[in-house]
């Protein structure tokens, strides 16, 4: 998603929920939020915060070294040279915000969300803003799923469906000579090629107790062999290649 819909989603959401502004903070890739929504043209050193309120411009607080590698970001660039000009900049900049919302999440209970370091929550609120969570405000904009997205998904999952149908007719039909759960893994990535479909790792296929561990993978030596009786799980994941709107279940948009 270019970085102006991001910030139009974003300002969206905050009019509708009475949210005052968005703090998007990252340091040396601590916030994989971050480059989604401002993506530099190179190696960035120094911290970072790009502020955007409810309504107006998006603006960005960079370092002197940093400022030529956001030329194409579309927000209005403020530079820093040390920690003081730092700290004044980022109040003039969330000067009349009396909240912001931010990558954390209070006690950490949700993870994948909390980025920010308690040491930067604590400088945000010590200029007198309320630090609250942007877990459903960064979901809305930067992770939902385009109408591409979504139809490259559907044809994933209709063709793994019938992917696994096939991987347990091949166990019935290859049982009398002896077949393992590797034979099986190797089936589904031969079928994965086939449909042209890939995926990083897996899939699963556990035999009895190996299905009791939620990462197993079948390896060439030492994989069980499938036998009557015997309980079957498989947990197959892919995406298409080649398609630049294709996601894994779990993926983030690009995001």
């Amino acid at each position: 998603m270019a970085h102006n819909a991001v910030y139009q989603s974003a300002q969206d959401y905050m009019c509708q929920h009475g949210l005052p502004g968005w703090l998007i903070y990252d340091y040396r890739h601590s916030n994989p939020i971050f480059p989604q929504v401002v993506p530099a043209s190179g190696h960035v050193t120094r911290p970072c915060f790009l502020y955007l309120a409810a309504t107006g411009p998006a603006r960005l607080l960079v370092h002197h070294v940093d400022a030529g590698k956001f030329a194409d970001s579309g927000a209005q660039l403020l530079v820093y040279r040390d920690r003081n000009g730092m700290i004044n900049s980022l109040g003039q900049m969330l000067s009349g915000a009396s909240q912001v919302a931010m990558e954390y999440s209070p006690q950490n209970a949700l993870p994948r969300v909390s980025r920010v370091d308690g040491g930067t929550i604590e400088l945000v609120r010590s200029l007198g803003v309320e630090v609250v969570s942007s877990a459903d405000l960064m979901q809305y904009a930067t992770q939902r799923w385009t109408p591409g997205q979504l139809e490259g998904h559907r044809r994933s999952a209709d063709l793994l469906g019938k992917i696994v149908n096939q991987a347990f007719q091949y166990i019935g039909e290859q049982m009398a000579s002896g077949v393992t759960e590797y034979d099986v893994a190797e089936f589904i990535r031969r079928r994965f090629a086939e449909e042209n479909l890939e995926a990083a790792d897996g899939p699963i296929v556990a035999v009895n107790a190996h299905s009791s561990d939620p990462h197993y993978e079948p390896a060439d030596q030492g994989s069980s062999l499938v036998r009557p009786g015997d309980w079957v799980l498989i947990d197959l994941w892919a995406k298409e290649i080649d398609n630049p709107d294709s996601l894994l279940p779990d993926s983030p948009t690009p995001l």
